[in-house]
């Protein structure tokens, strides 16, 4: 396993404390190999949005990514991330940025790993998210419901933040677009579905990626095309112009 050779990216980690889809060094690098096939990641620039300890950073810059960007708000986990990228990745370039109001420059490949549940605005993110994205958009959310009707589930709690290095629920607007939202979203603004990520789910434990959990994820990526779908407001402006 990869991150057997990094064990701090696990071992710093405040996740490997869940009970529930623990952060392990197997369940890291299925989900790095996933996520990061060549096609997304070697020879391109990689903006990775909620990048905690940077270990989607360390696992491009080890596959050939030209330049990482890593946008973390926790301070304590951009300077460790600082840390372990600066000690195993000398020479290599990267950045690390606090907000994605800091990206200014548009990346190849952006990743929205576990990130677009803690915003109210998700239709916002998603037209800001495409917008620093020459490529591809990666994205991982709850797996919701496979009712054919496009949705976005806002509930008030279930969040989750650290302290003292553990879990603990807190009262918060959490918003989970589930597929069939995603995909008119994403291609509302010219992406349109890649293929659907499916990690191998890590037998007799907890597994976040596994169909049978209650709370299973969903991992996306959409690439970028010419064509988008348009919105009735857009056809409404047309008439108006003709």
């Amino acid at each position: 396993m990869f991150f057997d050779q990094y064990t701090e990216f696990v071992e710093c980690d405040v996740r490997k404390n869940r009970e529930l889809f623990k952060v392990t060094s197997e369940s890291l690098t299925k989900r790095c190999e996933s996520i990061l096939t060549p096609d997304c990641v070697y020879g391109k620039t990689i903006l990775d949005l909620g990048s905690a300890l940077g270990a989607m950073g360390h696992y491009a810059m080890n596959n050939g990514c030209s330049f990482y960007t890593g946008v973390e708000i926790q301070k304590t986990y951009r300077e460790k991330s600082k840390e372990l990228l600066s000690r195993y990745n000398p020479g290599s370039d990267y950045k690390l940025l606090h907000t994605i109001d800091d990206a200014t420059e548009t990346s190849d490949t952006v990743l929205a790993c576990g990130y677009i549940h803690g915003f109210f605005d998700v239709f916002g993110l998603l037209q800001k998210i495409c917008s620093l994205s020459n490529q591809f958009v990666i994205i991982e959310t709850h797996k919701l419901s496979d009712n054919a009707f496009p949705m976005i589930v806002i509930n008030s709690d279930g969040n989750m933040v650290m302290n003292n290095g553990y879990y603990t629920t807190f009262k918060g607007i959490q918003s989970s677009p589930n597929k069939h939202a995603l995909d008119i979203i994403m291609g509302v603004n010219g992406f349109i579905l890649d293929k659907e990520i499916k990690p191998k789910p890590i037998l007799n434990s907890h597994d976040p990626y596994d169909d049978t959990q209650q709370n299973s994820r969903i991992i996306c990526r959409y690439r970028k095309s010419i064509a988008k779908l348009s919105t009735l407001e857009s056809n409404i402006n047309e008439m108006a112009i003709r």
